[in-house]
């Protein structure tokens, strides 16, 4: 079984009800979603940088040698998923900035 690569969020994250919501994002499509929400609001202090780490070394680790993203474990790669991965990491490097 795919393991995720985030962890459950701890119990002081208000945005959501239920705290399993990012537990098993394993595709480029909701990382970005869960990525794009947390930093739209204005929430990007609470993932840790060990969250962090795991979610850039996730995208990356999809690279293909073509060069473009595949969005799930032994996926290739597609168009629609070097979208969700890039724009994954630039949600991540423009909030840096």
């Amino acid at each position: 079984m795919a393991r995720s690569h985030f962890q459950r969020l701890p119990e002081r994250n208000p945005l959501w009800d239920a705290p399993t919501f990012l537990l098993i994002l394993f595709s480029g499509g909701p990382t970005y979603c869960a990525l794009a929400s947390i930093f739209l609001a204005d929430r990007g202090d609470q993932l840790t940088e060990s969250e962090v780490r795991q979610t850039v070394r996730w995208v990356i680790m999809n690279q293909e040698p073509c060069g473009g993203f595949g969005g799930r474990t032994c996926k290739d790669a597609d168009a629609c998923y070097n979208f969700w991965c890039g724009a994954s990491l630039a949600v991540r490097i423009s909030h840096s900035l």
